[in-house]
């Protein structure tokens, strides 16, 4: 698989489990379905480094086990990865479970579709009905029809951060099936989402979604898109766009598929070189409605060059050092916009008149 480069962030850590035994993988079981399904709440699940092929479900009913606080967690990224694709279907479900229950440090691959059902999804995680959190992972090359990285569905609001989602099929993240009311989101932050067959991030039927400091670039599809599906009139969608790059989308930027039924908040994004309509401002934004208040076109602060990826024949999608993106991280301007988040790099002297001067 195709090695991509994550873009360096500060990662808050939850608080950790208390009380809890840690179950190896080898070592004290030979699988890791069968360590997850003894495991009880506030257990760790510990993998070795090397390749794991296997797919379960954590939480939803006893034979799948029901304890739903478990934290999954392979030795790095690159050193650990699940596979799946000895069968059809997800990698792995996740039904009912909490913000504790982290998936961590690994990569998963091999979610492959039935080729039967339009809404197969074969994603890499599928979350239904829960509030996981799922971090410092590599994403890829799983193949669905609706999503490849990660399936959100049934008024579920996760945590996904600081993961690679890449080279999947269907897609990179779908999240679909909520209240259609402003309330608690989906978080998707940090995130390098990019090479996906389909869109980048897509929200349906009534789902409400925070996409913070995403770089999300050379997907097949839209960027960012959403809509309301199926006549459901009255589930709005409520979308949070902020602080990403969202650049040579296949398709248009940040896009409403109906002019209706999605409620965006757009700020301080880049939005740059996305195909859709043929030329301008119509390839980045889509579907917007001039003094619509939920998507009036391009939001407060977001600006549209080029961002000036490191090595993109390499995917290596850190910006490099002219980028100018870091004239934004200065006092009173947006700061460090995508997953690369470090202002650090050295910033050329400017003035705030200068930093204005983008947003025109």
């Amino acid at each position: 698989m195709s090695r991509l480069w994550l873009a360096g962030v500060v990662f808050l850590a939850l608080p950790a489990t208390t009380g809890g035994r840690t179950l190896q993988v080898p070592a004290d079981y030979p699988t890791v379905r069968r360590a997850v399904y003894e495991a009880a709440d506030g257990d760790t699940v510990q993998l070795a480094a090397g390749t794991f092929v296997d797919r379960f479900t954590i939480g939803g009913n006893p034979l799948n086990n029901p304890n739903r606080n478990i934290v999954l967690r392979g030795v790095s990224r690159d050193a650990t990865i699940l596979d799946g694709s000895s069968a059809t279907g997800n990698v792995v479900t996740l039904i009912g479970c909490q913000r504790s229950m982290i998936i961590e440090d690994m990569t998963i691959t091999g979610g492959t579709f039935n080729r039967v059902s339009v809404e197969s999804t074969g994603a890499a995680v599928y979350v239904n009905g829960g509030h996981p959190t799922i971090q410092r992972c590599n994403l890829v090359e799983n193949h669905g029809n609706a999503a490849g990285g990660v399936d959100i569905y049934f008024f579920s609001q996760p945590l996904i951060r600081d993961c690679i989602i890449a080279y999947n099929t269907g897609g990179g993240i779908l999240i679909e099936t909520d209240t259609g009311a402003p309330g608690p989101a989906a978080e998707v932050r940090n995130n390098t989402i990019v090479r996906n067959q389909g869109g980048g991030i897509s929200v349906i039927k009534g789902a409400r979604a925070l996409v913070e400091n995403c770089t999300i670039a050379y997907n097949s599809a839209d960027g960012v898109s959403s809509e309301i599906t199926q006549g459901t009139g009255t589930a709005m969608c409520y979308v949070t766009v902020r602080r990403n790059i969202i650049t040579h989308n296949g398709g248009g930027g940040i896009v409403r598929e109906l002019t209706l039924g999605t409620c965006y908040t757009l700020e301080c994004n880049d939005v740059w070189g996305n195909a859709g309509v043929t030329g301008g401002v119509m390839g980045n934004y889509q579907g917007y409605s001039s003094g619509d208040p939920c998507f009036s076109g391009r939001g407060a602060g977001d600006v549209s060059f080029d961002p000036l990826y490191q090595d993109v024949a390499n995917d290596n999608f850190l910006l490099s050092g002219g980028s100018p993106l870091y004239q934004l991280c200065v006092p009173g301007s947006c700061g460090a916009l995508g997953a690369d988040t470090d202002c650090a790099n050295p910033v050329q002297s400017v003035t705030w008149s200068e930093v204005k001067a983008l947003f025109r």
